[in-house]
């Protein structure tokens, strides 16, 4: 292992090398390599961290009939906006149009008509994800003996401010997940991906910060050729 250390920082709301904006669970990156990590090295081993941006839980109880909400409170107190998701007992819903303070109509039916219950937005913030890049080769097998493009796990971090309302972040440290090899990355494109930890796609993510620290690993014959350098021989 060398005692050298490359880094790529990936911001998700800089959009110099951001390719897909669709979703922030899905982002793709141009990344040109030869002006991140010297091609002498066809090995390296990988180690990151992440911090995201903080997201405002809000609890909303009320009724939803057919694709209609009417909120019988929020805490705390706001007009849910366009484009919030929602999280229902059936599944996921987001606010398409508002027509005033108390009734929203939503992108979808969550059949839950008439029963009064809680809703909380962006409760998917509250479970560990799985994170994944496509570098090219990884050089990391799962279960199923087959390459895995994971390199990870973030954790949620949440914060009581008052109440029922609490604001929730994502993170990992460089201790929280073990290192894992690849070879030279190939894909000048690579896309940095959240999913659950079954690997299904979740509906949305907030904006982070990635660092990326590549160490490279000396093969046997890069050692000769590096001793044979210095001795002159070449």
């Amino acid at each position: 292992m060398s005692n050298e250390t490359y880094s790529l920082v990936l911001n998700s709301q800089n959009a110099t090398n951001r390719v897909n904006n669709a979703s922030t669970s899905s982002i793709s990156y141009n990344i040109n390599w030869d002006n991140v990590l010297p091609r002498k090295y066809s090995q390296y081993s990988l180690n990151w961290q992440l911090k995201s941006n903080n997201v405002s839980t809000i609890i909303v109880t009320g009724t939803i009939n057919t694709n209609v909400l009417t909120t019988t409170g929020i805490y705390p107190a706001q007009t849910l906006a366009v484009g919030l998701v929602i999280s229902t007992p059936t599944g996921y819903a987001t606010v398409n149009t508002v027509t005033n303070a108390t009734t929203y109509t939503l992108s979808t039916t969550p059949n839950v008509a008439t029963a009064t219950a809680f809703y909380s937005l962006n409760n998917q913030f509250v479970n560990s994800l799985a994170c994944s890049i496509n570098f090219g080769k990884i050089l990391v097998s799962d279960q199923s003996n087959s390459q895995n493009n994971c390199i990870g796990f973030v954790y949620p971090s949440i914060t009581n401010v008052a109440g029922n309302f609490s604001q929730y972040s994502y993170y990992a440290s460089t201790l929280d997940n073990g290192n894992i090899q690849i070879a030279y990355p190939t894909n000048q494109n690579i896309t940095v991906s959240f999913t659950n930890l079954d690997l299904s796609t979740i509906p949305s993510f907030t904006n982070y910060v990635l660092q990326l620290y590549f160490t490279p690993i000396i093969t046997d014959q890069e050692a000769i050729n590096n001793a044979s350098l210095l001795a002159g021989k070449f």
